[in-house]
């Protein structure tokens, strides 16, 4: 259980990829989701593209969510999408990367569809360094964290390496 990184070549441009072990959480309850949290708070990352099982999308949105609160770049690559349609399942890739505020990009990974773009995304993202909106939950708990995230200790969030907002829903969530 560890990460495995690489220079790579994407658009003509260099990059040091790192391949995090699979995760359904950022609230580690395996080595592998704690490998996972950790990397990504380390300040190391510029970008991320989180590939997201489409025939088993609702598994992989919460973790979306968590990475958007990170405050990082990302794009989700919703990969497996000719598994998902065989299963009748339909992905409205447009409106989901509305409700999102990222990009998503339907991939078939193992026919090499999509990856290009996704990886020329990631890439875009990166050197835009834009974090992207923080998601709209219900009007209560959107309030409870705002509200919760502006008593948090700078300290705590130093400490952590976290946006306030990803501290408060943490402290929620347990």
């Amino acid at each position: 259980v560890s990460h495995t990184r690489s220079d790579v070549v994407i658009d003509g441009r260099r990059a040091h990829l790192v391949d995090l072990p699979g995760a359904y959480s950022l609230s580690p309850s395996d080595p592998a989701e704690r490998v996972a949290r950790d990397y990504l708070l380390s300040g190391q990352v510029d970008a991320v593209l989180l590939v997201l099982d489409a025939s088993t999308l609702t598994r992989g949105i919460g973790l979306a969510l968590e990475v958007i609160e990170l405050g990082l770049p990302l794009v989700v690559a919703a990969n497996m999408m000719d598994e998902a349609g065989s299963r009748g399942i339909v992905i409205d890739v447009p409106s989901l990367a509305a409700r999102l505020g990222v990009p998503v990009v339907p991939t078939v990974a193992v026919r090499g569809r999509g990856v290009a773009e996704a990886a020329g995304m990631v890439m875009d993202a990166a050197s835009a360094g834009l974090a992207p909106p923080p998601p709209a939950y219900a009007p209560a708990l959107d309030r409870v964290v705002r509200e919760l995230a502006a008593w948090i200790p700078s300290a705590l969030v130093a400490a952590v390496h976290a946006p306030p907002r990803y501290v408060a829903l943490r402290l929620l969530e347990s």
